[in-house]
């Protein structure tokens, strides 16, 4: 009873490990999937170098209501990026090959942000989380046309010096990127030496079992 409660449990375990792992290789595929000489070319000179300055330098930046007045260097005004997220909007659904090149993801992030800041009643808590949300579509975007060119990808060092982040201040940002690697790697050696530890006493219980019928037949055939 034991045997077959803990080997149904590895096996619940080993699903979710496997899923856990399907979506996140499928996830990495895309991220390092590169784009065709001419679909790199076409983005590049539609969305990236004519929304470098009002879009890419806005990214992960904290979005600030209309009747407030900014007070750091990581704070846009939202009629401001408003516009800017229309202009691409417009841009994307007018060219067939850019629209076709943007995965889903992109797509709707971009939507949601758009819809949520011109709610009647804005909700800048969720303007703020879809934005992020956008914001890591489009840093994606940007690496994919950098590495179909040959380029180093931007990263934290990028964003700091340009005050791409929501944090209050940049040692925070940094701190939280360092958390989050390090909550990611603990969460991985947990699940791995969990998962371990029921393989190996579900193999024990298998073999006891094992044995244990081996002994019965040979009794049963002297």
């Amino acid at each position: 009873m034991i045997a077959a409660i803990i080997s149904t449990l590895g096996v619940f375990l080993g699903s979710i490990i496997g899923l856990s792992l399907k979506y996140y290789l499928e996830n990495r595929k895309l991220k390092n999937k590169t784009f065709s000489e001419t679909t790199s070319q076409i983005i590049n000179e539609q969305i990236l170098i004519p929304f470098r300055f009002s879009i890419e330098m806005s990214l992960y930046k904290r979005i600030i209501s209309a009747d407030k007045e900014l007070t750091a260097d990581n704070q846009i005004m939202i009629e401001h990026i408003l516009y800017s997220l229309k202009q691409l909007q417009e841009r994307i659904n007018s060219h067939h090959l850019v629209h076709s090149s943007m995965n889903d993801f992109f797509l709707s992030y971009l939507s949601n942000t758009i819809i949520s800041m011109n709610s009647e009643k804005p909700n800048m808590r969720i303007i703020n989380k879809n934005f992020q949300a956008f914001s890591d579509t489009y840093f994606d975007l940007l690496n994919k046309v950098r590495k179909s060119n040959f380029l180093p990808p931007r990263g934290v060092q990028y964003r700091v010096a340009f005050h791409l982040y929501k944090q209050k201040n940049a040692k925070r940002f940094q701190n939280s990127r360092t958390r989050n690697k390090a909550f990611l790697y603990t969460f991985i050696y947990l699940v791995i030496t969990t998962f371990g530890m029921f393989l190996i006493v579900s193999l024990v219980h298998l073999a006891e079992m094992t044995y244990i019928i081996f002994w019965q037949l040979y009794n049963m055939t002297n």
